[in-house]
C-alpha cells in the first residue's frame, strides 16, 4: 500500500474499532438523549451521526478516489450500504417506534433491514480489502486452531 495513505488506513482501523465498541455497548443511543425529537428523528443521534458522515466523506474523498477503480466502487457501495442501514434505516425505525413502540413485528422487520444492510456493507468492505491486498501482492493469512489440535510441550 502507498505509505502516504497509511494515516487513512489507520483512521479506518480506529473507526471500525469504535463502531465495534458502539455496536456492543450502544454509545450512539446515549446521544439520542441530547435531542428532544419525535417522528422520523425519534432517534436523535442521527443528527450528529449525519454530520460525522459528511465530515468523514470530506476527509476520505481523495483517499477513496485514489484506490483502483474496482476497489473504489466496492468501497463506495460498501459505505453506502452500511450508512444506509445504520443511519438511513434509523429514520423509518424511529418513525415506527414513535408511533407504535419497539416491541412489535413492524419494528422488528425494519430493524432486520437495518441490520442486514449494515452486515452487507461490512462484508463487502472486507471482501474489497482482501482483493486490494491481493492486488498489492500482500499476503493475508488467517489460521484457526482448536485447543485440542495444539501440541503441548513439557
Amino acid at each position: 500500500a502507498n505509505p502516504a495513505q497509511a494515516k487513512h488506513w489507520w483512521g479506518l482501523c480506529l473507526g471500525f474499532a469504535y463502531i465495534s465498541l458502539d455496536e456492543a455497548v450502544g454509545i450512539h443511543e446515549a446521544a439520542s438523549g441530547w435531542f428532544e425529537t419525535e417522528g422520523w428523528l425519534y432517534y436523535g443521534w442521527v443528527i450528529p451521526g449525519a454530520a460525522v458522515v459528511v465530515v468523514l466523506m470530506g476527509i476520505y474523498a481523495r483517499f477513496v478516489c485514489s484506490l483502483p477503480r474496482t476497489i473504489r466502487n466496492q468501497v463506495i457501495l460498501a459505505g453506502g450500504l452500511y450508512v444506509g442501514g445504520a443511519l438511513g434505516m434509523e429514520l423509518p425505525l424511529g418513525y415506527w417506534a414513535d408511533g407504535h413502540g419497539a416491541d412489535n413485528l413492524g419494528y422488528a422487520l425494519i430493524d432486520l433491514v437495518e441490520e442486514s444492510l449494515e452486515l452487507m456493507g461490512v462484508s463487502l468492505f472486507i471482501a474489497a480489502q482482501a482483493e486490494y491486498l491481493a492486488m498489492q501482492q500482500q499476503q493475508l493469512q488467517v489460521v484457526f486452531t482448536s485447543a485440542s489440535s495444539r501440541t503441548e510441550t513439557p
